[in-house]
């Protein structure tokens, strides 16, 4: 016979698995440190090409609606400037990505801790069946033997 409330167990396990599965997957197999390399590279990879179309989008609208000459003078202040806005702006979107991958983190191993605790729950179900279920096949057994002799 079926246990009800254990297949109601495991459907719930299984609908949380599914909602949560994309979302955590790579924080159930890597450390925190090794998680946090990796966003750190992603940010920086992000961030400069973010960086670099803004910075190209706002260099081809400002020289030729400013009528600037295009001088060597003017090129180097706009690298220099680019340059100084460039670790500005890395050294802040660097951060506040990092803050957000730790929270991310802390909700997977919060989601996988709650996730362990709902198997052994479905553990003690499947032992207290067996408990239950046991003496009433000794007793079948039982039967049976004084039936077949």
């Amino acid at each position: 016979m079926i246990n009800e409330k254990r297949v109601i167990h495991m459907t719930h396990m299984e609908m949380e698995r599914r909602k949560h599965k994309e979302n955590y997957h790579l924080q159930s197999h890597t450390e925190k440190k090794d998680y946090l390399s990796y966003q750190s590279v992603l940010s920086f990879v992000e961030g400069t090409v973010i960086y670099t179309g803004l910075f190209v989008g706002l260099c081809c609208i400002i020289f030729p609606v400013a009528g600037l000459n295009l001088t060597s003078l003017s090129i180097s202040l706009a690298l220099f400037s680019g340059i100084i806005g460039y670790l500005v702006f890395l050294m802040f979107y660097m951060r506040s990505t990092r803050k957000a991958a730790i929270r991310h983190y802390a909700e997977a191993m919060e989601y996988l801790k709650h996730e362990d605790e709902q198997w052994e729950k479905l553990a003690k179900m499947y032992e207290e069946e067996e408990k239950d279920r046991a003496p009433n096949l000794n007793r079948i057994m039982e039967g049976q033997d004084d039936a077949v002799y």
